[in-house]
């Protein structure tokens, strides 16, 4: 396109009269074509989606370095974004009262997508904690900034529903225990959905088994105790973890606790 526009510009400087009012008009439709191109080429946020996680401190040794908080658990956020467009430079979720600002480079961007075409988002960003010294992790209104190449930003808010910390702190963890082909689980009230996650012996996630209604079936019971087993969960410090993570049906919160399969 730069080179098309180039000849226009030695076109007019050759040719007199009518001509040049003709290749003005010209040069201005070609620029009018360059600057929507470069708008439809630039990312563009769809959808954004922001969750609280909150650890039960039996859980950190499994997810170390994902949480903050100390001998009663940790939290983090997860954001989850879907993008369109070319590959975006950058991008930014900011806190504007508490004045907290995570920046995410290309590189972060490229680890975070998801090959899933039917997942909801194009990008997760799991662990995002506050820096050290700025305490718990703040509710309310957070904004995303993308930058493309040519550094104009695309904004969308992203609202965090979460009880106070206090109360959040409060809360009972939902926890799992298999043993003797049996499965008891716990949970909070206002558990809206409840999830229990396998991960092996370093931390990469293997399999997960949703809970409806917080009850299980015998197929359910026997898939979770194949997986507590096939993990080695709680069995030596080496071992795989279930992780139980329940979803409050009242706000943007999880809560994850420990799943145990004794050793026989």
């Amino acid at each position: 396109m730069q080179p098309y526009c180039l000849s226009l510009l030695f076109f007019e400087d050759r040719c007199g009269g009518g001509y040049i009012v003709r290749t003005k008009q010209t040069l201005l439709l070609v620029a009018a074509v360059v600057v929507l191109s470069c708008s439809e080429q630039r990312p563009a946020l769809q959808e954004v989606q922001l969750t609280l996680v909150r650890y039960a401190p039996e859980v950190r040794p499994v997810l170390s370095g994902s949480q903050t908080g100390g001998a009663d658990g940790g939290e983090s956020l997860s954001l989850g974004v879907r993008l369109s467009g070319p590959r975006p430079e950058e991008m930014y979720l900011v806190h504007d009262e508490s004045e907290l600002v995570w920046r995410f480079e290309s590189d972060d961007l490229e680890r975070a997508k998801l090959d899933d075409a039917d997942a909801a988002y194009t990008h997760v960003f799991d662990g995002i904690v506050p820096p050290a010294g700025s305490g718990e992790l703040p509710d309310g209104q957070y904004r995303v900034l993308l930058y493309g190449r040519d550094q104009a930003a695309v904004e969308q808010r992203a609202p965090l529903r979460v009880p106070p910390a206090a109360e959040r702190r409060e809360l009972d963890m939902p926890q799992l225990v298999a043993l003797d082909g049996r499965v008891e689980l716990s949970f909070p009230t206002g558990t809206e959905r409840i999830l229990v996650r396998a991960y092996d012996e370093e931390g990469r996630f293997v399999a997960a088994v949703p809970v409806e209604d917080g009850e299980m079936d015998e197929a359910d019971i026997e898939e979770l105790v194949e997986l507590g087993s096939k993990v080695g969960a709680d069995r030596r410090s080496a071992a795989g973890s279930l992780l139980v993570f329940a979803h409050m049906a009242d706000s943007d919160l999880v809560l994850v606790g420990p799943g145990r399969v004794p050793e026989p």
